[in-house]
Parts: structure tokens; C-alpha cells; sequence
């Protein structure tokens, strides 16, 4: 009677797993993602970054570091509403649902802050 090794017993019950393929997903449903639009953003040099979302406005930011600015766009419109200038090398942004604010983390490592739908600078921290 031949020896099985525990290589061949590893190599056996992987051959007896991949053998009892499923005939479909455990789960059904719809696909996870679907494209729905595409969103042109005009004048946009370099890469775009980081997002951030604000579902009760319908708003999504784009950091983009070749611009040195952030775009706002407006989901329900599908366009650019608005363009925020300043940040240098956007890096990171948050929407903070709470006090409904932006936080924008540049690349030379200040962190602001812009209020509500207007966007208006309320707070500049440098953190290094």
C-alpha cells in the first residue's frame, strides 16, 4: 500500500476542492456596480486623487494636484459646479456630515477647513 505524504494529501484535497466548482454565486442579486453617467471635468491637468462625498448635498469633491484645486460637482446636475483654488497638492479630503465641512490636507502639510454649500475658508491649520 503506498505512503501518502502530507504534500500529497494537500495536493489530493485540492484537486477534490477545485473538482466541486458551484454552478453560480451564493449570492444573487444585482451587479455591485453600474455605470450610470460619465462626468466631464473641464481643464483638468495631472492626476485626480482623493474623493470625498456629501450625500445630503449630492455633491462629490475631487482633489486634483495638477490644478492646485478641488472640484465640486454636483451629482443631481452631472457637471462641475464650482472650482476651490488654492490648495497646494490636494492630498486628502473629508466631508465632516456634522458641522457640514470640507477638510482639505495639502501637500505642504495644512489642513483647511470650508463651511456648508458656499464653501467659505472658516479655519487654516498647519500640522507639518
Amino acid at each position: 500500500m503506498p505512503r501518502f505524504t502530507p504534500v500529497h494529501l494537500l495536493a489530493l484535497a485540492l484537486v477534490a476542492i477545485c473538482s466541486c466548482g458551484a454552478d453560480k454565486p451564493a449570492i444573487q442579486g444585482p451587479a455591485p456596480l453600474v455605470l450610470e453617467k460619465t462626468i466631464p471635468l473641464p481643464d483638468t491637468k495631472g492626476r485626480i486623487d482623493h474623493l470625498a462625498y456629501d450625500p445630503a448635498g449630492r455633491r462629490l469633491f475631487v482633489a486634483e494636484l495638477g490644478n492646485d484645486s478641488v472640484d465640486v460637482v454636483g451629482l443631481a446636475s452631472g457637471r462641475r459646479t464650482f472650482r476651490l483654488p488654492g490648495p497646494h497638492h490636494p492630498q486628502g479630503l473629508a466631508w465632516l456630515e456634522g458641522p457640514r465641512e470640507l477638510a482639505v490636507a495639502d501637500q505642504g502639510g495644512t489642513v483647511r477647513f470650508y463651511k456648508s454649500e458656499r464653501l467659505d475658508l472658516i479655519a487654516t491649520l498647519k500640522v507639518g
